[in-house]
Formats: structure tokens, sequence, C-alpha cells
């Protein structure tokens, strides 16, 4: 009895040892902090309203200074060893146009300090990309996805209903073209230097930090008189 329980348990390891490895997120998910980005369904039929999505993350074995939010997402992150970042992307974000593609696969993180790729293993749940991004030293860790060079995107992914709560910040005010406003955007959790804004327009900061979308003629002309202030 004992030999066929030691060959047993054998064939288990053996068998476990021969599983692909899945990275996942380590530990509970109640230390993963969040960032909201603004995402935009350019030309889908019918039209999709803009939507605010939290992005989950973290850093194990290292500190995060500060998260950046303009069109990719960036993490600057530093370690004393080696650190590793991870991050929960929603799947039903617009983040491609072509439905033939590898999901996962339209995703990139850059070493902007190096010049460089970084190594990344990704995980597929229902909700979720989840990718485990290793980094040594300290890092600009840029995270972007397929159209930010290819074109507008159309496309998320189809996910459950059950997914909602956990990917969007829900009733959220539109305005009648579709877009949200940068106060109900910042009210929402998006970072000022975040706000997205209609693709006539641009975005400007006043001096208090407060986001508006100008005409490009006015944006020179608000940007000029406040720099005059400053001086």
């Amino acid at each position: 009895m004992k030999v066929a329980t030691v060959f047993s348990v054998l064939i288990i390891i053996v068998i476990f040892a021969s599983l692909p490895f899945m990275p996942a997120l380590a530990g509970s998910d109640e230390d993963l902090e969040t960032a909201h980005i603004v995402g935009r369904f350019h030309y889908s039929s019918p039209p999709i309203p803009d939507q605010i999505f939290k992005i989950q993350y973290r850093v194990l074995n290292g500190t995060i200074e500060n998260v950046e939010t303009p069109s990719s997402i960036i993490f600057n992150v530093s370690t004393t060893d080696n650190g590793l970042l991870e991050v929960k992307f929603p799947r039903n974000y617009p983040y491609h146009n072509d439905m033939q593609s590898t999901p996962a696969g339209n995703f990139n993180f850059l070493d902007m300090k190096q010049n460089d790729a970084f190594e990344s293993n990704v995980v597929v749940t229902d909700c979720f990309f989840v990718f485990s991004v290793p980094f040594n030293n300290d890092a600009e860790v840029t995270m972007s996805w397929s159209y930010l060079l290819n074109g507008a995107p159309v496309h998320g992914d189809s996910i459950s209903e059950s997914c909602t709560v956990q990917t969007l910040i829900e009733n959220v005010p539109t305005k009648d073209d579709g877009t949200i406003s940068p106060l109900h955007q910042v009210r929402a959790g998006v970072i000022p230097e975040g706000v997205l804004c209609r693709a006539d327009l641009e975005l400007i900061l006043n001096p208090n930090g407060k986001p508006y979308c100008a005409q490009p003629s006015t944006a020179t002309l608000l940007n000029e008189r406040w720099n005059l202030l400053a001086g």
C-alpha cells in the first residue's frame, strides 16, 4: 500500500509540473489600487457613449510613485531588487479594431527609459486581462494597445453583465453627443490630465489644475494668458 501511495503522489506531482505556468494576482484584491480612464468607441454602430473604466494595479516587492493616464497608461515604479507590476485591464474597454486579432496580443508594455519592451505574462479571466510585468530598479512602464498605432478603436470584448460593476463606473452622465464633460469625468475619478475631450477640442488645465475642453485657438489664448499671470 505504501508503495502504491507514493507512486500515486509522484504521478500527481508530474501532472501538475507539466501544466503551463499561469501568472495571477498574488494575495487579496483588497490591496489593489484603481485608476480611471475614459473609453471611446469610435465609429461604432449603433453609437456607444463614452464610458469610464476601472484599471486595477499593484506593485510587489517595490513601490509605485504615480500613475499617469493620458492616451496610454504610465506606471512610474521602483524597486531595490526585482519588482513585479500587476495590472487588471477590463476586457470591455475599446482597445482594438480587429475582431480577428489575438486579444491579449494587442497590448504592449514599453520601457521608456531604456527604449525597450518589458516581457509580460497574461491570464485572461471573464472580466479582465491580468498582466504580470517584471521590472528592475526605477522604471517607467508604459502600457499601450494596438489602436494607438493602427487607428481609432471600435471594439472591446463581449463580457457578462456581472462584470459591469467590476469594470465600469456606472451612472455617469453623458451629453447628447455621447461624450462626458470634464467635470463629470473628474467626479468619476479621472485625473485632470487624463480627461478625454471631443476630437475637435483640446484639453487645457487652468492655473488651479481644473480641466477644460476648448477650441484650439481658444486654448492657445488661454494658455498664453495663464502663463503671463504665472510669470
